[in-house]
């Protein structure tokens, strides 16, 4: 299930290892999370967080890598948890 982030309560919530989907990944955002556009999810992990600066780090999620790729060639993202909110492209992934 996958839930927009949408408050300060959330993003003060996360922890290391959380999964935090990016969707759409280009575009507009939506209200409704939709799983049958999996083009369109790009699945972050969160790899650090600096709660006095507010900020995140994320790293693509071992399941969106392409295999074989350079340590170089992963995507990092650094984000405020005012841009996670601002954005309104942001889910939180839970089970």
């Amino acid at each position: 299930m996958n839930t927009k982030i949408d408050s300060f309560l959330q993003t003060s919530a996360l922890n290391i290892g959380d999964i935090i989907n990016k969707y759409p990944k280009n575009g507009q955002p939506t209200s409704v999370f939709d799983s049958k556009h999996s083009n369109l999810v790009e699945c972050f992990e969160v790899q650090f967080l600096n709660k006095k600066n507010k900020m995140v780090s994320l790293v693509l999620a071992k399941r969106s890598r392409i295999l074989f790729a350079l340590p170089g060639d992963v995507s990092k993202e650094f984000i405020s948890e005012k841009d996670l909110i601002d954005q309104r492209v942001w889910w939180l992934f839970s089970e």
